[in-house]
């Protein structure tokens, strides 16, 4: 598990018009210290969805897990120390420990090639 700043992107407004065609939304982007960045399982990460789909590819998953109220949500792109730009996968969760009620929050982050 490695310990890591990371950098969030929100994008504003539609990605794309009515028939389809990309946009250039507007963003902000904003740095989350103290991330704990961890690898995630092929099968966890999606390459089942490339598979079921007759492709050849890569997807490469890992789990972020970041300070309690961080504020990241599922359609941000989250850009890690080494300048790799990954999606988050799904919606984040908060978690908290019963007894110390201390706690965090995790994504799922992906990116695929291919």
């Amino acid at each position: 598990v490695l310990m890591a700043s990371i950098a969030v992107r929100r994008f504003t407004g539609d990605r794309t018009d009515k028939y389809g065609a990309a946009l250039v939304p507007g963003s902000s982007t904003w740095t989350v210290d103290n991330v704990h960045i961890a690898p995630q399982s092929s099968s966890q990460a999606g390459i089942d969805e490339i598979n079921d789909r007759d492709r050849e590819g890569q997807v490469e998953g890992k789990v972020l897990y970041c300070p309690l109220g961080t504020d990241i949500r599922h359609d941000d792109q989250v850009t890690l120390a080494d300048g790799t730009v990954w999606e988050v996968a799904a919606p984040p969760m908060e978690w908290r420990g019963r007894w110390s009620g201390r706690g965090g929050m995790q994504a799922t982050i992906r990116r695929a090639e291919g």
